[in-house]
């Protein structure tokens, strides 16, 4: 949106309750937004009734985007939406009809092991892409492979990688300021006298939260001078955390909500650098925003072997690889850089010049605008 709004004017349309870090940043870079009722409820239904009130709520929420959309002239405007043709199909035609491009973002490949659901994606995507201004961004390149299986070749050929990536000044500003490790250590409970294994990310299923925790209680079988940190910008269920107790990890293992740390997008930035080593044992992932930054930030990473990952994460040369759900390999990994301070620094190293060098978002936001610009054949746009 910064890159867009160097050329011409920039809309944002949110659903009503999005996060105020969100709304906070648009403020910073004057742009401005308004609100839709918020409807959708995207959580996980288990019963008839749930799934049809869940699919009530998403016709509701895509009407009233369609209605706010219709207030605006859009022939001459670029709508980039969070929008999928195999979830939105006929709102995306209805849009596709009525403006001049349309573009999505794809963050991971849709998995699924029914071969009639994918003949299903096939069949819409071979529809949507009859609309010649109808456009895919990929955040990662495995995300645009995976779409050769599904896609007509005119639309996977038409789409550009726009990398997750992080913001170099903002990273550089955090490393540069002043940091007291032992008071927003002692702040949160984290020991000083401890090496810190940190995660930043939901506390959900396919970020391999078991998986962390089972790996942290084989880890302090033996080595009792570590700690295990998770930073989760939601709170855990009554559940989450009777299992959590189960794993037995007492005071070893802690888990920190965004809201104790601060609005500010460094607060969390901050966080970073209690880490002394950063774990992401993500199951389903497209390429995580947290890991670029753990790795921008100078702490050695380990993550799982799967899709986007290994694009940014090069297996003993920019971090570890382990593969998804293995746990005991996760905790061999976390014990070998525990003992490895070469290894650790060099790993720090080589990850920050990866990320700063090919995943910085000023260069994926060229791309976009570049892309939205093509489309147009290179005529002025204006992006929604």
């Amino acid at each position: 949106m910064r890159e867009a709004k160097k050329h011409r004017p920039v809309l944002a349309i949110l659903p009503k309750g999005s996060d105020p870090q969100l709304t906070d940043i648009l403020a910073q870079n004057d742009i401005p937004y308004e609100f839709l009722p918020r409807f959708r409820n995207i959580g996980p239904a288990f019963s008839l009734r749930e799934k049809l009130v869940r699919h009530r709520d998403k016709l509701r929420s895509e009407y009233q985007l369609i209605t706010r959309l219709g207030k605006y002239k859009l022939k001459d405007s670029v709508v980039h939406i969070d929008l999928a043709p195999w979830h939105s199909l006929l709102t995306l035609c209805y849009i596709c009809a009525r403006s001049g491009q349309v573009f999505i973002t794809m963050h991971n490949r849709i998995t699924s092991d029914s071969a009639l659901r994918k003949s299903l994606w096939k069949i819409k995507l071979k529809i949507i892409s009859r609309f010649s201004n109808f456009h895919i961004l990929a955040s990662n390149n495995d995300a645009k492979e995976y779409l050769r299986d599904l896609a007509p070749e005119r639309l996977v050929d038409d789409i550009k990688i726009t990398y997750t990536s992080v913001n170099p000044a903002e990273i550089d500003e955090v490393l540069r300021s002043e940091f007291d490790r032992g008071a927003l250590g002692e702040k949160f409970g984290i020991a000083p006298d401890k090496l810190t294994v940190l995660c930043v990310g939901q506390f959900v299923e396919r970020k391999g939260r078991w998986v962390f925790l089972a790996a942290a209680k084989k880890v302090l079988e033996s080595e009792k001078d570590i700690q295990f940190v998770w930073v989760s910008n939601s709170k855990p269920t009554a559940e989450d955390e009777q299992r959590i107790a189960e794993y037995g990890l007492g005071d070893n293992f802690m888990l920190i909500t965004s809201d104790r740390i601060g609005n500010e997008r460094r607060d969390l930035l901050q966080m970073f650098r209690l880490g002394d080593i950063f774990v992401l044992p993500s199951l389903l992932e497209g390429l995580p925003i947290a890991l670029l930054e753990a790795m921008a930030m100078k702490i050695p990473v380990i993550s799982t072997n799967i899709n986007g990952i290994p694009e940014a994460l090069i297996h003993e040369k920019t971090g570890l690889l382990v593969e998804a759900g293995d746990a005991d390999g996760l905790a061999e990994a976390i014990i070998r850089l525990k003992k490895d301070a070469a290894l650790r620094k060099e790993l720090a190293v080589n990850g920050r010049s990866i990320v700063m060098e090919k995943f910085d978002e000023r260069e994926a936001a060229k791309t976009a605008w570049k892309s939205y610009a093509e489309a147009f054949g290179n005529s002025e746009v204006i992006s929604e």
